[in-house]
């Protein structure tokens, strides 16, 4: 049985190159290694740029199933792990699942690497079943299938004899050497590629039994150019990512076009490999590509709008702006005296309505001198709650229109009514009324007087509307004014 390990060891050494493909192995092909270093990492594939998965420690066992150059295929240790598109499975409820498609592919991870899963290390089929550990991301993470093999490097694992497998040079080339216990096989490799030395030879307990493992030319030509193509990519490697030919190296492998079932597998995995590469760059570099163009397209509109601002400083009005506007004209409610300050209403020309009251406490304007006419004022403004308008003490004032004009507001009426005749009439002032100037003072005519027979009502004055419309049933009935011509010498007094 011993004999059989070694054997199938030494045959792996010379014909099996550094590949993830996964490659299930009998038990009677397995063999016990033990870790000599601390801290060996554990790779996803048989290559110094596979990534790391987890690690093993100084004493830990493993349980050998192949082996590739200077790499230990092994089966899965403690921190290790598969992932599973969730896409292709069918979660049960008891934790397990069931593979729903053909070909599936199982990645390899592990506890130092949980992301970005690109070693594929076998492959399920519709209906095979498997135990799910969790998730992440966009796939299940399982419990490693059979035929899921991960890889530590041979230097720093020992068989059951205690000798480490190693690769030792000679004169002649690179053997790989394998000892366990009393037993030694030996696979001579020449420098300057290719294989010679086609004799594995067994000794055991003295006797010696020779195979004869037969490789034909052939085999040697595309085993050479794969050595070259796997420099090529080491030496690739050794460079920036962003230098790296990976479509040159992607030719060389095809070039091979690999006839040899040996070969063949290595070939086409590492074909399978930059494929992948080359898409997830192609991928990045559409979205680096749209990134760039949204970059173009953002400082292209920086400078339209640059442009724009610049025509717009050289076009725009710069008529100054104002605290308010509108037609200057008394205020009924804010006459001054005790109540506070007097207060005038600039009201919009067209609507009539009042825009904002405004003031000048300090004196520095004379705001009668600008009644009725269209002006800005400028000052400090303040929102009155309770009237809902702005209060601007002004500091300036700009006649924008000195013709202005507000339409002649509606006359005022007095209703008569009939009252109840009181035991003592009180005696009523003389009724007064104003009537708002019109802009061409020729055109004014005095009204006729209504002729009430009996006095009116005294009735409480009506509250005034914070926003001082035109409706002027809130105001005392002015004086008449004095025109020469027309007006008579007085005006009579209604008595009770």
């Amino acid at each position: 049985m011993r004999d059989m390990v070694v054997v199938i060891l030494c045959v792996g050494l010379l014909i099996v190159p550094a590949m993830a493909q996964t490659r299930p192995a009998a038990p009677d092909n397995q063999a016990t290694g033990t870790v000599t270093g601390n801290d060996v990492l554990v790779r996803s594939g048989p290559s110094s740029t596979a990534y790391q998965c987890a690690k093993v420690h100084k004493g830990a066992t493993v349980t050998i199933v192949g082996k590739s150059g200077e790499w230990v295929e092994i089966l899965p240790v403690p921190g290790t792990f598969s992932v599973i598109q969730k896409e292709f499975v069918t979660k049960e409820a008891d934790g397990t699942g069931t593979v729903k498609a053909d070909s599936v592919y199982v990645r390899a991870g592990g506890e130092l690497h949980a992301t970005d899963f690109w070693n594929i290390h076998g492959k399920l089929n519709k209906g095979d079943k498997v135990k799910i550990q969790g998730e992440i991301g966009t796939y299940y993470k399982i419990d490693p299938p059979g035929g899921a093999h991960f890889f530590v490097s041979g230097r720093y694992v020992s068989t059951e004899g205690g000798a480490p497998l190693v690769r030792s040079g000679t004169g002649s080339g690179t053997s790989m050497v394998a000892r366990t216990g009393d037993t030694t096989s030996v696979t001579t490799r020449p420098n300057g590629g290719g294989l010679s030395g086609n004799t594995v030879t067994v000794t055991r307990n003295s006797s010696t039994t020779q195979r004869v493992v037969s490789i034909g030319p052939k085999y040697n030509q595309e085993y050479q150019a794969f050595e070259a193509a796997e420099k090529a990519m080491t030496d690739e490697w050794n460079k920036p990512a962003e230098q790296r030919d990976v479509k040159g190296l992607l030719a060389k492998y095809k070039d091979i076009n690999p006839t040899e079932e040996a070969i063949k597998p290595m070939v086409e995995f590492r074909i399978q490999w930059l494929e992948k590469l080359l898409e997830r760059r192609a991928s990045g570099k559409a979205v680096d590509d749209l990134m760039h163009q949204v970059f173009l397209d953002a400082a292209k509109i920086d400078q339209d709008l640059a442009a724009a601002r610049k025509i717009s400083m050289e076009t725009r009005d710069l008529t100054p702006r104002y605290a308010a506007q509108g037609v200057l004209g008394v205020s009924n409610l804010f006459t001054g005296g005790a109540t506070g300050p007097k207060r005038y209403v600039l009201r919009d020309p067209a609507t009539l309505r009042v825009d904002a009251y405004i003031q000048c406490t300090t004196g520095a304007v004379t705001l009668d001198d600008f009644m009725g006419k269209f002006i800005g004022v400028k000052g400090s403004s303040v929102f009155d709650k309770s009237m809902k308008l702005d209060v601007v003490e002004v500091k300036e004032v700009i006649v924008l229109n000195p013709d202005a004009s507000i339409p002649e507001s509606p006359r005022p009426t007095v209703k008569e009514t009939s009252p109840a005749p009181p035991s003592k009439l009180p005696t009523l002032p003389p009724p007064s009324i104003e009537v708002i100037p019109a802009p061409k003072e020729s055109d004014v005519k005095p009204p006729e007087l209504p002729k009430p027979t009996e006095a009116p009502k005294a009735t409480e004055p009506a509250k005034a509307d914070a926003t001082e419309t035109m409706d002027l049933t809130d105001m005392v009935p002015p004086a008449l004014p004095k025109v020469a011509t027309t007006a008579p010498a007085s005006v009579p007094t209604t008595k009770p």
